[in-house]
């Protein structure tokens, strides 16, 4: 249900297959800003969600720093963050995997 999403981040940078399903149900939310470029690397300015934590779709979950712009990295989908893989610091590459969002109405894995 949740493959193939596209969507635009702020500030005009393009998401396009970050989101993966996991086999419990679990949103996978990926780095992945320029689907045209592999190359790019980004820093983790910050992280604004916690395991437990509701969400709501739009809601910036992760904070990434890349060539002297900050993206904000929003919600897919409202649900409830079960897992944040990255920490404030960190560095990440197109496909590293930040957060695993479980959404409203999915049951517990």
């Amino acid at each position: 249900m949740w493959r193939g999403l596209k969507g635009s981040l702020t500030r005009g940078y393009e998401f396009e297959g970050v989101l993966g399903l996991s086999g419990d149900g679990l949103v996978i939310v990926r780095a992945d800003l320029w689907p045209s470029r592999s190359d790019w690397e980004g820093v983790v300015a910050s992280v604004n969600v916690s395991p437990g934590d509701r969400v709501r779709e739009g809601d910036v979950l992760v904070e990434v720093e890349v060539e002297k712009a900050v993206v904000e990295v929003e919600s897919p989908v409202d649900g409830v963050v079960e897992e944040v893989y990255v920490s404030r610091g960190d560095r990440v590459t197109r496909g590293t995997p930040l957060a695993a969002i479980r959404p409203e109405g999915a049951s517990g894995g």
